[in-house]
Order: structure tokens, then sequence, then C-alpha cells
């Protein structure tokens, strides 16, 4: 099991288990829309996709889903790599 932690930049990225509850209070920090990056199944066929995407709903979210497969996730890297050098 990996240990709770958090990077402190903006965007907040957060482990721990049991924040999918919490998500939403977190976005109505920000505004009422979101992009959910995920991997390219896993997560949207799972429970916890379900209990969020709910949630979000029930809380006036709107949200749009970005299912990423891991060669795309190693693009992305790259790319956030380059725009953080420039």
């Amino acid at each position: 099991m990996v240990k709770p932690f958090q990077f402190s930049r903006l965007p907040r990225i957060y482990f721990k288990s049991g924040l999918i509850a919490k998500l939403p209070s977190f976005v109505h920090e920000y505004g009422n829309r979101i992009v959910l990056v995920t991997g390219k199944s896993s997560f949207l066929g799972s429970a916890h996709a379900l209990e969020l995407f709910e949630a979000l709903k029930k809380e006036g979210i709107t949200y749009f889903v970005f299912p990423v497969a891991l060669s795309q996730q190693r693009k992305l890297i790259w790319l956030q790599g380059l725009a953080e050098e420039a």
C-alpha cells in the first residue's frame, strides 16, 4: 500500500485511499467543471468510477473523461517535460 502524499504544485494531485468521495468538494474550490484523466479502461470499468460520476452529478459538476492508453501516457509525460523546460 502506498503511503498518502500530495504534490504541492497546482493542480493538486493526491494519492490516498478514500478520496473519491471528497473529490466534488475539491472541485468546487476551483469551479464546477473538470477534465478527468484516467487510464484506458481499468478505472472507467470500476464501481469507483460510477461512484465518482454520481457524486459529481449530484454536486452539479460537469466532467469530461479523457482516457489515456499507456503509449499516450508516455507522450503526455514527454510533452509536459518540454512545456516545463520552455
